[in-house]
């Protein structure tokens, strides 16, 4: 067998990301830094301190906020899904206790001689939001620093090309030869897998179309991966992005681009992801835990955290060289009109998915993991019926209708999978 695997990200694992940084300012003292970051990250931020331009204040209104319908999840109760409340759904939201996430940006700002602070990136980046962005910071910084989640990270992605972009058939064209300029990706959730790739996920909630922009100048150059970011993570937003990174994994191995390397690391990242994520979920949901601020228990988390950070870097490194598949093709419209974040609306289908691979080396592979994968679902209280997630027949129909090029990459029963998916609509 013949294959290619490719992937130029240098990787620093469980590290102080304030110790990593100021490395990176010591050795490029020249350059002016682009730090996208999100509000979470800001509180505390103040020019006095430094030197810093925050242009957040200079951006149109209507840039600084979106407005998705957000689901409210009870994870307490047997019917952890109650009815959508419309409001901005910003994940990230940072705990008072944890002064290092909170003051992080102030305390990034400080390390760099020239830095530029732009901390209003919010959930699914809109294409009109970023290219208005960047019109206004055109030519005022050298390199970029990603502080946040997928979002931000994407987001970085698009201000880190130096080209113009054209929109071509529902896709995002880059003009002339590819270029971009350096970038740094410091991830605070364990799930998108973003700092480890090529992609960026572009959106545009006017038009129901999600754009994606790829070209191998994307890639960061180097991913930080500071443990102590995730510490406070709150439980849904753990459980989203944790099954977004089960979704990548699980994707990667269904894929007609599939090679030996990617398996591997889809497998290593299935594995952590089972042996980890309920021990984490349990912890998480206790309301009533004395013990919970124990050393004994500090240490169980971030154990459970790395592990789960890993996890997600693998899943990472696994799909960076396949791309995903059926599951986040139909993902994509549940997010846009449902609401749904996407680390759940990628991964709610996997339990039904898994009955209808047509592949026999995929369903070898994915064998031993199915029921464990089912029970995994179970225990988190997340259904896959999509009557729960606001979908009924007509959208799943214009959904599997109009499904992208992402879907072609699954060794998947389709018809089946759809024909599921309308039957347990009545249950």
């Amino acid at each position: 067998m013949s294959f290619n695997y490719y992937n130029p990200v240098q990787i620093c694992f469980d590290i102080d990301i304030l110790e990593s940084l100021q490395t990176l300012a010591q050795s490029n003292q020249n350059k002016r830094y682009l730090l996208v970051t999100s509000k979470g990250f800001g509180k505390g931020c103040s020019n006095r301190d430094r030197d810093i331009s925050i242009i957040t204040e200079t951006l149109p209104a209507a840039c600084l906020t979106t407005s998705h319908t957000a689901f409210q999840y009870d994870y307490s109760s047997k019917n952890h899904l109650t009815k959508p409340q419309s409001q901005n759904f910003n994940h990230a939201t940072s705990n008072n206790s944890d002064t290092k996430r909170t003051n992080l940006v102030q305390s990034i700002a400080n390390i760099f001689n020239n830095i530029i602070v732009l901390d209003c990136i919010t959930p699914n980046p809109e294409l009109d939001f970023l290219q208005s962005i960047k019109a206004k910071l055109k030519g005022q910084y050298d390199a970029i620093i990603a502080l946040g989640g997928g979002s931000v990270i994407d987001s970085a992605k698009f201000f880190a090309l130096k080209n113009e972009i054209a929109i071509h058939h529902e896709t995002l064209e880059i003009l002339g030869e590819a270029q971009a300029l350096p970038l740094f990706a410091c991830p605070s959730t364990a799930g998108t897998g973003s700092e480890l790739t090529q992609w960026a996920t572009i959106w545009n909630s006017k038009t129901n179309i999600k754009y994606s922009l790829s070209h191998k100048c994307l890639y960061p150059q180097i991913a930080f991966y500071d443990i102590s970011l995730l510490l406070s993570l709150p439980l849904a937003l753990t459980l989203h992005t944790t099954l977004d990174s089960l979704s990548h994994a699980i994707e990667s191995i269904w894929n007609k681009n599939a090679n030996p390397i990617s398996t591997q690391y889809a497998k290593a990242a299935i594995e952590l992801i089972l042996e980890n994520l309920i021990p984490l979920y349990d912890m998480l949901n206790k309301k009533n835990l004395p013990s919970r601020n124990s050393e004994y228990n500090k240490q169980s988390l971030k154990t459970l955290r790395r592990n789960l950070a890993l996890a997600c870097m693998q899943a990472a490194l696994s799909f960076s060289n396949t791309q995903t598949a059926l599951a986040h093709a139909i993902s994509y419209p549940i997010t846009m009109q449902c609401g749904v974040p996407h680390g759940l609306a990628c991964s709610f289908s996997l339990p039904v998915l898994l009955d209808c691979i047509n592949d026999e080396r995929a369903d070898l592979i994915l064998n031993p993991y199915k029921q464990k994968i089912k029970n995994l679902f179970a225990k988190l209280q997340i259904s896959s019926n999509p009557r729960i997630y606001g979908l009924d027949s007509d959208m799943i129909n214009n959904i599997f209708n109009s499904l992208n090029a992402r879907a072609k990459n699954g060794l998947l029963d389709i018809a089946k999978v759809k024909t599921e998916m309308l039957r347990l609509l009545s249950n």
